[in-house]
């Protein structure tokens, strides 16, 4: 017998809802695909933009989706925002089955509705949140600490990473592209490519300046994660969110460690 008095309270905790997940049955299972942005998109560095409509992507989007389905989901959730975009994926989503709207160059649409479609789930989630983009904290750091002239050769050298992938996104069959995009390589490139290295090293210490950026840009994938457990019906048991690869690393590491979730990593399905 365990004598929870015995335990930390951390591991008390931890062995309760462990212990919780184990009487309910087995977990659910989750795929977070990390893409880059079909089309046009507010993303403080701006992604070169392909012709996703054309014969040859539409034929890739196919490939894609074929792949996606070994996994078979029963829920599909986007990165649109939950209150102001839900009710219009709703209602596209109703006219899309009813094939009187055509779609459109957005992963939300190329991949989230077709998957929907394929396997009945019902229309796509929407689980995006807000989130502060303080940049200026971050040159203000720079400053206190005399590392302006570094930080400033960081986000160069961030911008030349964005288009370089951008560049080789052109040449690449798409379902090529995700896959190093969801590797561990790309994990440690969304990232570098979000200032996460690079805000823990800015400012003197005792200013939390730096951290504090990082501290806003983990609480919007905090959000995005209280999201998906929030939407998550008592009957789903596949779950397969897309979002822009940038989320992916702090989502997919929040659902490691949650007892509800078993992750599964996309590169399975993307071989």
């Amino acid at each position: 017998m365990i004598h929870f008095l015995r335990l930390p309270l951390w591991a008390a905790l931890a062995l309760v809802a462990c212990t919780a997940i184990a009487q309910q049955g087995a977990r659910k299972q989750i795929l977070v695909l990390g893409t880059f942005h079909f089309a046009s998109n507010q993303d403080a560095i701006k992604h070169g933009e392909m012709d996703i409509l054309s014969t040859q992507r539409q034929a890739e989007i196919q490939e894609l989706n074929d792949k996606l389905a070994g996994f078979a989901p029963d829920r599909i959730m986007v990165e649109w925002k939950v209150v102001e975009d839900q009710p219009y994926v709703d209602s596209t989503y109703a006219e899309y089955l009813a094939d009187r709207f055509k779609l459109r160059a957005n992963e939300v649409y190329q991949i989230g509705f077709r998957q929907a479609r394929r396997f009945d789930t019902g229309p796509p989630q929407c689980i995006d949140a807000d989130g502060l983009f303080l940049y200026d904290t971050l040159n203000y750091a720079a400053a206190k600490s005399g590392s302006t002239a570094w930080f400033e050769a960081y986000m160069d050298s961030v911008v030349q990473l964005v288009m370089e992938q951008d560049s080789l996104h052109m040449h690449q069959r798409i379902t090529e592209a995700l896959r190093q995009l969801n590797s561990a390589e790309g994990t440690r490139s969304a990232l570098a490519v979000n200032s996460v290295f690079a805000a823990a090293r800015l400012g003197p210490l005792g200013d939390d300046a730096g951290a504090e950026f990082l501290g806003q840009w983990y609480l919007r994938n905090i959000r995005m994660y209280a999201n998906i457990c929030r939407s998550t019906r008592a009957t789903d048991q596949r779950v397969l969110v897309i979002v822009g690869n940038g989320h992916r690393p702090i989502i997919e590491q929040l659902l490691r460690a949650d007892p509800d979730w078993e992750v599964i990593d996309a590169e399975r399905y993307l071989r």
